[in-house]
C-alpha cells in the first residue's frame, strides 16, 4: 500500500491544506458523531492547525479516514462522547503517519502539535491498535474499493446536504413569503375562522 497513487473524493475538491482538513473534519464528525451538516468551526479549525503543522499526504489522510471508519465500525459505543473526535482524528492520523510515512512523528510529537493530553491520546492509540489486533496495514485492493466507497460514501452526504437545504430553503421561502404577506395584511394573522352554519 504505500506508495499508491490515491485521490481523495472529487467532491472533497481539495485544493489546499484547509481544504482537505475541512474535508476530513465534515467526514469524521459524520462518520464519528453521525451528523451529515458537518463538523463545528471549532472541530475544523482544529483539524486545519493540526494538517498545517503535520502536512499529511492525500495517501496518508485516506488511510486515516479508513482507520476512523475501521475503529467505528467495530466499536459503536465510542460515538458520539464529547470530544472523542479530536482523539480519534489524531490518533487515525498518527497511525496513518507511521504506516505510510517513511519518516513519522511521535506521540509527544502529536500531542504538542494537537494540544491533547498525550496520555489520552496514547491510550486511545493503544484501544485502537488492540481493536485492529495490532494490524493497521491496508493491502492496494482494500484501499482501492475504500477510495471507492469513500466517493459513494461523500457523494451521499452531499446529495443528503443538499436535499435538506432546498427543503430548507423552501420552508424559508414560504416563511418570508407569509410574513410578507402578513405585513402587507393580504394575511391575516388571525386564525381563520369559518362558519358551518
Amino acid at each position: 500500500m504505500p506508495g499508491a497513487n490515491i485521490q481523495l473524493p472529487t467532491h472533497c475538491n481539495v485544493k489546499d491544506t484547509i481544504s482537505s482538513a475541512t474535508f476530513v473534519a465534515d467526514v469524521v464528525y459524520h462518520m464519528w458523531g453521525g451528523s451529515p451538516f458537518g463538523a463545528t468551526p471549532a472541530f475544523r479549525n482544529f483539524c486545519a492547525r493540526l494538517f498545517q503543522i503535520t502536512q499529511p499526504s492525500t495517501s496518508t489522510i485516506a488511510l486515516a479516514l479508513n482507520y476512523v471508519y475501521r475503529y467505528k465500525e467495530t466499536v459503536p459505543l465510542s460515538l458520539g462522547l464529547m470530544g472523542t473526535e479530536y482523539y480519534i482524528v489524531v490518533v487515525a492520523l498518527m497511525l496513518a503517519n507511521k504506516y505510510h510515512e517513511d519518516k513519522c512523528y511521535s506521540n509527544r510529537s502529536w500531542a504538542k502539535v494537537s494540544g491533547l493530553d498525550l496520555v489520552q491520546l496514547s491510550q486511545m492509540e493503544l484501544a485502537v491498535l488492540t481493536t485492529f489486533g495490532w494490524n493497521i496495514k491496508v493491502d492496494r485492493d482494500e484501499f482501492e474499493a475504500w477510495n471507492q466507497f469513500l466517493d459513494q460514501y461523500w457523494t451521499a452526504v452531499i446529495s443528503f446536504r443538499a436535499q435538506h437545504t432546498m427543503v430548507s430553503e423552501e420552508c424559508q421561502d414560504l416563511t418570508n413569503a407569509t410574513n410578507d404577506c402578513r405585513r402587507q395584511s393580504f394575511v391575516s394573522s388571525e386564525p381563520l375562522m369559518t362558519s358551518v352554519l
